[in-house]
């Protein structure tokens, strides 16, 4: 199918800022297990909201989900940005609990991979400054999601037609009560988590199976002046 489109006190430093940080070159150990690498994190802090909403830091936390460890020289490549500035921004993400050292190397050439397989956050937050927060990190995704649109439309017919028979957009109304809506949310929740293993694990993944961008989206809309 043919493709349709549908400043404060606790601010981050700047990348300028990082020259002088050391570089730890201790090695990493696997520890016996990381529970904390399966859960979905609710974000509701401003700080660690605010910390991620950054362009790099988000195109970088997408490229960790896609391929499971980088170091910043990798990253630096996928990225187009220097390594020392990807190296500041795997850092900053370290610092705020959204990615993790790996084991296999020291120094600039120590790979980090994402703790979390799952971020939520809310615009309906508890102070106006984390509402502030998380409507900019909504924004950066926001941007990053119709990127992605850009390229498919630029793109599609390159694929197989295999690959633009499967691929779709959907746009509908219905009317629904905000237990049904929220029902849905869940079953698309469960419905895409079946797969989800598939990102932490390449050998989970088929053979010809292909990075697939996935958006949903759902809310009431204003009623008619009929009140339909």
């Amino acid at each position: 199918m043919t493709p349709q489109a549908t400043p404060s006190d606790d601010a981050i430093a700047t990348a300028s800022d990082s020259a002088s940080a050391p570089v730890d070159d201790r090695p990493v150990e696997e520890p016996a297990s990381s529970p904390t690498r399966a859960r979905r994190r609710t974000l509701t802090d401003a700080k660690e909201i605010r910390a991620l909403a950054h362009p790099v830091r988000v195109a970088m936390l997408d490229a960790l989900r896609r391929e499971g460890t980088l170091t910043a020289t990798e990253a630096a490549d996928l990225l187009d940005e220097s390594p020392a500035n990807c190296s500041f921004h795997l850092r900053t993400l370290a610092k705020y609990g959204y990615v993790e050292e790996a084991p296999g190397g020291t120094g600039r050439q120590r790979p980090w991979r994402r703790v979390d397989l799952g971020l939520s956050y809310g615009l309906e937050q508890p102070s106006p400054e984390v509402g502030a927060a998380a409507r900019e990190l909504d924004q950066h995704f926001r941007v990053q999601r119709q990127r992605e649109i850009e390229v498919w439309e630029a793109t599609w017919q390159s694929y197989p037609k295999e690959w633009r028979d499967a691929s779709f957009s959907f746009q509908g109304l219905t009317y629904l009560t905000a237990a049904e809506l929220a029902e849905i949310n869940e079953q698309l929740i469960g419905l895409i988590d079946q797969f989800r293993e598939r990102l932490d694990d390449p050998s989970k993944r088929p053979p010809d199976a292909h990075p697939v961008s996935i958006n949903a989206g759902a809310h009431p809309l204003p009623r008619s002046k009929r009140g339909n």
